[in-house]
């Protein structure tokens, strides 16, 4: 996820949640050392899901996850393609 993917990333939030995390929420995980902000993206290279994850002490948390209501029920693939990463640096998925 990059700053440019925010607008989409809300919408896309807005969507799938009563209560959806602010823009600013999300800008803001961007700028910490525990996050990782990612977003998977169609083969037009649209926004359509993302997922934030916390790593605190040797875990790996999903702080939220979204996923376009036209791409739902593959959320699995978008979870699965982070697990890597929470193994490269030691956390518990």
């Amino acid at each position: 996820m990059t700053s440019e993917d925010i607008a989409a990333v809300s919408q896309i939030d807005a969507a799938c949640f009563e209560e959806p995390w602010p823009k600013n929420s999300f800008a803001y995980e961007l700028t910490t050392d525990y996050s990782i902000c990612m977003v998977a993206t169609t083969p037009e290279m649209e926004v359509a899901a993302a997922i934030v994850v916390w790593l605190i002490a040797d875990e790996a948390h999903i702080a939220t996850i979204a996923v376009h209501p036209d791409a739902q029920g593959q959320a699995s693939a978008l979870v699965c393609s982070r697990m890597p990463c929470s193994r490269r640096i030691n956390a518990e998925p």
